[in-house]
């Protein structure tokens, strides 16, 4: 259980590293940069972080509290879910 939980964690810690890339990508081609000039592309990526950083940010935030009540469950439940919650957090907290 906790191995696909951790499976689906790297998924979303990918998907929102792919979110970014993703705007850079669109944001250098929209606005015609040249691809040779790395202070054009450095601008033009930074302007294009700033646009969804912080919804990637309130995203793995949201993410991070969702697993809350895991923490707060016991015994057998508990041993089999804490890994993963643990995991997770900690990756998505590292990963800031």
């Amino acid at each position: 259980m906790s191995l696909a939980g951790i499976a689906i964690a790297i998924g979303v810690l990918v998907d929102a590293a792919i979110v970014v890339t993703e705007n850079a990508f669109r944001h250098v081609e929209q606005h015609g940069v040249d691809t040779r000039d790395r202070a054009a592309v450095t601008r033009a990526v930074q302007a294009s972080a700033r646009l969804v950083g912080r919804p990637v940010f309130f995203s793995m935030a949201i993410i991070v509290l969702a697993f809350i009540p895991v923490f707060a469950l016991t015994g057998q439940e508990g041993k089999l879910f804490h890994p993963l919650a643990f995991t997770k957090t900690f990756a998505v907290l590292a990963r800031r």
